[in-house]
């Protein structure tokens, strides 16, 4: 069993045909049930969009105020 606390894994995907395929691959569906049956009581899981994507040096997609704050 894995020691108790918090575990975060991200992905990301060019598109939802491409995790489609990654969800329906046989080395995936084992590693999910390792998952559910041998390391964890529980899960959650999000699939989510994301909404802007920048850094400290690229921020053409960073929010106006923050643009107008930092970018001095």
């Amino acid at each position: 069993m894995l020691e108790s606390g918090k575990r975060l894994s991200l992905s990301f995907w060019e598109s939802e045909e491409a995790l489609t395929h990654w969800r329906k691959l046989s080395e995936h569906r084992s590693a999910q049930s390792a998952g559910r049956y041998i390391h964890f009581d529980n899960y959650r899981l999000r699939v989510a969009g994301v909404l802007r994507d920048y850094s400290m040096t690229k921020r053409d997609q960073a929010p106006v105020d923050s643009k107008a704050f930092h970018d001095r």
